[in-house]
């Protein structure tokens, strides 16, 4: 059973509560718009009504000031709506004109009524927050003047039945508009809840489909590595080199991430390979670098099939495309290479540089940076290769190393 106490602040939480979604900022500015129009058509009215009935020069004035007023607040709130200090002032504006027609007695104390639809007209046009604020306001003055000896010092005498029953009539109102705007936020804030709580469960379902799916390619690699030791090593690898291209290249985090993913998958398509041509120990000839190059789009297909994780097949169906067309298997050229694949091309030859072969040492530091800047704008993207080499110079390839204590 919940104390008072924990009610209290439960109440206190509910009010401070935002509602920040554009369907009901949709919503409040219909529901602005549509009380901003009734009140000028209601202040209108009893305007026009006390002006011919009390047949006063100041009625008047003040009626006319008053649709005025309604009438500038409502455009300017409508153009400036969701500007948070033109809301404030427009609120504290009738703020303070209801205060003086209410102290001043204006229109012979008849504008007093205006002041019983103030909860609602505040819980409408504002929020329940503001509603709440200004409507505690309202009651407090009306009680303070009507029911305490300061009655006695207002400048405007108000008769003793209007002194007797308006802050009833005030405390009936304020309390039918408190309970209005408490169900209609809290209807709002258990609808905002729902879309909360199912996007979280959308999210969470995701990522777990997205896990499992990760878990399996990830299988399915584990079987290439036993096939080829070295393909394990050069994946891994391919992914340090593309992170630190991406991280230099200013792409964020969990682009990097993607990225990483992409980059370790893109020779998944050589499980396909027979063992003869993968693992030869001398060159390929043009009969097998043919069976070789169908690797790309074998990867491809196996990555494609896993629709939970989108652009998974970039890295391994692009990797050997070339900047100036002639790579395969599609002949792209230029920026028409998704980027993640224009980043894993370079680093994939990095790796195939810097790495000792069953019939070949591992070139030299110098030999690297020379290919890379010899295929800037040929093989590469020149931008990838220019930021490989610059890595380079600051000591990527040692800390490659370090990382995989090699």
């Amino acid at each position: 059973m919940a104390t008072v106490s924990e009610k209290i602040e439960k109440l206190i939480a509910f009010i401070n509560a935002e509602i920040d979604t554009e369907d009901y900022k949709r919503r409040e500015k219909k529901t602005f718009q549509f009380a901003g129009v009734l009140m000028i058509i209601v202040t209108s009215v009893m305007a026009l009504i006390n002006s011919y009935t009390l047949n006063n020069a100041n009625v008047s004035i003040v009626s006319v000031v008053a649709v005025l007023i309604f009438a500038i607040s409502w455009l300017v709130a409508i153009f400036f709506y969701n500007d948070v200090i033109v809301r404030n002032m427009i609120l504290m504006g009738f703020v303070i004109l209801f205060t003086y027609l209410f102290i001043d007695g204006s229109t012979k104390g008849t504008a007093i009524y205006w002041i019983l639809v103030i909860p609602f007209v505040y819980m409408s046009l504002f929020n329940f927050k503001q509603g709440l604020m200004v409507g505690t306001y309202f009651a407090c003055l009306v009680i303070f003047s009507f029911w305490t000896p300061i009655r006695n010092y207002m400048p405007y005498q108000y008769p003793v039945e209007v002194t007797s029953r308006f802050p009833l009539m005030y405390i009936c109102c304020f309390s039918l508009a408190f309970l209005i705007g408490y169900k209609s936020k809290g209807a709002l804030l258990s609808e905002v809840n729902r879309k909360y709580e199912l996007e979280e469960a959308v999210g969470r379902e995701k990522k777990r489909v997205e896990r499992l799916s990760l878990e399996t390619i990830t299988s399915i690699t584990s079987a290439l590595d036993a096939r080829d030791e070295y393909t394990h090593r050069h994946s891994e690898h391919v992914a340090f080199y593309s992170v630190e291209i991406g991280r230099a290249y200013g792409l964020t985090e969990d682009t990097l991430a993607e990225l990483a993913t992409t980059a370790r998958l893109h020779d998944i398509g050589k499980i396909g390979i027979r063992d003869n041509i993968l693992n030869k120990r001398s060159g390929l000839s043009d009969e097998e670098y043919e069976v070789m190059k169908n690797h790309v789009e074998a990867g491809a297909k196996i990555l494609s099939a896993f629709e939970t994780i989108q652009g998974l097949d970039v890295g391994a169906l692009y990797h050997h495309e070339r900047f100036d067309g002639n790579g395969y298997p599609h002949q792209l050229k230029g920026k028409q290479i998704p980027l993640f694949a224009r980043i894993i091309a370079v680093a994939d030859a990095l790796d195939a540089m810097y790495t000792t072969r069953i019939y070949r040492e591992k070139a030299k530091k110098e030999t690297v940076i020379s290919q890379l800047n010899a295929g800037r704008g040929t093989q590469f993207d020149p931008e990838f290769a220019g930021i490989a080499v610059a890595l380079i110079e600051d000591g990527m390839l040692e800390r490659m190393e370090e990382a995989f204590d090699e």
